[in-house]
């Protein structure tokens, strides 16, 4: 488990792997899409990307899922899309195709999950599918439904949904 404080610097010295995912951590970890967790009082561990492989020939299950750990990833295109909108004034083109993510085994491990969203209509579905929805693998943030304290905050912007709006709306 990669336990860093709030400054990214690795809480046990003798930890040389430590240090080396602290340095990739730090240097390609974007804050656009961030989960905050606390691992144990005052202990922060950031993470971005957190998000389900959509690849033509691999489709994880859902325990490859909560197994996963720290690792480099491709960007799916609806993640580079929402960053592009968000921070590039739609130049996707800046945004970065590949990411540094903290896996589901480090999120799940932490004795308090604290997920806070503010990203209003891009998260929007996300969210309700995370209150909502069994368990999948398309949706890692599902896999907090398992964990004894986690706690998920969100705008109204973000908690508002078109669906909910539109009672009447016939979608099957």
């Amino acid at each position: 488990m990669v336990v860093l404080n709030q400054n990214w610097q690795c809480q046990n010295r003798k930890d040389s792997g430590c240090f080396r995912r602290q340095l990739i951590t730090s240097r390609l970890l974007s804050p656009a899409l961030r989960l905050t967790s606390r691992l144990e009082d005052g202990d922060r561990m950031d993470m971005a990307y957190n998000q389900a492989r959509r690849h033509p020939y691999h489709h994880p299950t859902l325990a490859e899922i909560a197994d996963s750990t720290i690792r480099i990833q491709e960007n799916n295109l609806d993640t580079i899309i929402a960053l592009a909108h968000r921070s590039f004034g739609a130049g996707y083109q800046f945004v970065p195709p590949m990411s540094v993510t903290l896996g589901m085994r480090e999120c799940l491990s932490a004795k308090k999950v604290r997920v806070y969203s503010d990203t209003g209509a891009w998260k929007q579905t996300a969210l309700r599918v995370a209150l909502f929805s069994e368990v999948t693998p398309e949706y890692p943030i599902t896999l907090l439904q398992r964990h004894p304290d986690a706690v998920i905050t969100a705008t109204v912007e973000t908690a508002n949904h078109p669906i909910a709006e539109n009672p009447d709306w016939e979608l099957f």
